[in-house]
């Protein structure tokens, strides 16, 4: 733990086994089949202190990525994806007008 903006504290208070924080520092993919089981849910004061934390490590000008971000997560069944893909293709087609 090193106490700095692009941390979140979590511990048992958050329902973990004992203290360690999310490092928004550096933010990796991994194919969702990898995942066992969830641990917690994050209280809705956690995930807010995810998105200022994920708002520092980014900056300032990548205020759209992170709404982007925080919609993904919100969103449970997909609808995300099919949203952006209809997005794309209307921005696509009336590129080529």
């Amino acid at each position: 733990m090193r106490h700095i903006p692009s941390e979140v504290p979590l511990g048992p208070e958050d329902g973990l086994p004992k203290p360690c924080v999310a490092n928004l520092d550096t933010i990796t993919t991994i194919a969702k089949r990898s995942l066992r089981e969830r641990l917690v849910p994050l209280s809705p004061e956690k995930l807010k202190a995810v998105e200022a934390a994920l708002h520092f490590a980014l900056g300032q000008s990548y205020d759209g990525l992170i709404q982007e971000l925080v919609q993904f997560w919100r969103d449970k069944k997909g609808e995300y994806w099919i949203r952006r893909r209809e997005q794309r293709a209307q921005s696509t087609g009336s590129a080529k007008r």
